[in-house]
């Protein structure tokens, strides 16, 4: 026997009809008059905390990348051969990483060239070693030219002595004889003068006349030898006159004696630095390292004339 269903009543809800909960309060709606928070504050007030550090971190940022491409830059004073000397290093480096023929091609080329600057470096040295060298003979010979022919009339004070005609001809044998030396060396010992300041040519003439003395004195010694101990005769006895010797040997020292006393009596202006630009500076070897030569450097002849000094039209201060 069914049950008869239960007779809906008026207060109870439907069957089908779902119950509605509570909800939570509203929030009281803003009158139209006031203004709400995010319009009065802008979107500035409603962002977080962590925002605004972003925000604040961004130009920070900037302004480091824009000093990062000033810092990896180089410095003025970094000098073109480092440069040079570094990016060879770097690529060596780049080269030893890549296998292959060509990275080891590469690596040959640049041995090569190494080597042949170094090289060229030594062969530069040695011809400017030469060069000084050879103008150092050619003064020496110039400046015993100069005494053998100043000696010539000197030996007109021998009048009451045998053989002082044959003198004056030796006197003047021997200075052509020395001028020869001189003039043969012009081409190959040119140098710019008017570069020289007083101190370096001072001590430049110091050291010639010292040389000449040296000379004059070895020709005495010659002359003695030949004199007394070998008792040679004739034309070798006229040559090696002893009187001739020795007047050119004193002039000679003399000389040197009178520029050692200018360098020894005003030695504070004829003492010569390591930083003085000297005409005739030879640079030392190499310390082993290897490093680019600058072609401006290695062409560049110390003892060619130097370009012509433009002078100040201006009229020197009273």
């Amino acid at each position: 026997m069914a049950t008869p269903p239960p007779t809906p009543s008026s207060d109870a809800p439907p069957a089908d009809s779902q119950v509605e909960e509570p909800g939570p309060p509203l929030p009281d709606a803003p009158s139209p008059e006031e203004p709400s928070p995010d319009e009065v504050d802008g979107p500035a007030a409603s962002a977080s905390p962590a925002e605004e550090s972003e925000s604040e971190g961004l130009p920070a940022e900037a302004s480091e990348a824009e000093r990062a491409p000033e810092a990896e830059d180089p410095s003025p004073a970094t000098s073109e051969p480092e440069r040079a000397a570094e990016e060879d290093s770097g690529e060596d480096a780049r080269a030893t990483k890549e296998p292959g023929f060509r990275a080891w091609w590469k690596r040959r080329q640049r041995g090569v060239v190494r080597r042949w600057s170094v090289v060229g470096e030594e062969l530069s040295r040695t011809r400017l070693v030469a060069k000084v060298f050879l103008l150092h003979v050619r003064y020496v010979f110039g400046y015993l030219a100069f005494g053998y022919l100043v000696s010539a009339p000197l030996q007109i004070g021998r009048l009451h002595e045998d053989g002082w005609l044959s003198g004056i001809a030796v006197c003047l044998v021997l200075g052509f004889a020395c001028l020869i030396p001189f003039l043969v060396l012009y081409p190959f010992t040119r140098i710019a003068w008017e570069r020289m300041r007083i101190p370096e040519f001072k001590n430049l003439e110091l050291a010639l006349t010292g040389w000449a003395a040296i000379a004059a004195a070895v020709f005495v010694a010659a002359a003695g030898i030949v004199r007394w101990p070998l008792r040679l005769e004739g034309a070798v006895l006229d040559v090696f006159n002893p009187n001739v010797a020795w007047l050119c040997f004193g002039l000679m020292f003399f000389a040197w004696v009178r520029v050692k006393f200018h360098t020894v009596l005003f030695r504070e202006f004829y003492t010569l630095r390591d930083e003085d630009d000297l005409v005739l500076r030879v640079p030392g070897r190499g310390s082993g390292k290897t490093k680019r030569l600058d072609k401006s450097k290695v062409d560049e002849d110390p003892l060619a004339p130097a370009p012509e000094i433009k002078r100040d039209p201006s009229p020197p201060l009273p």
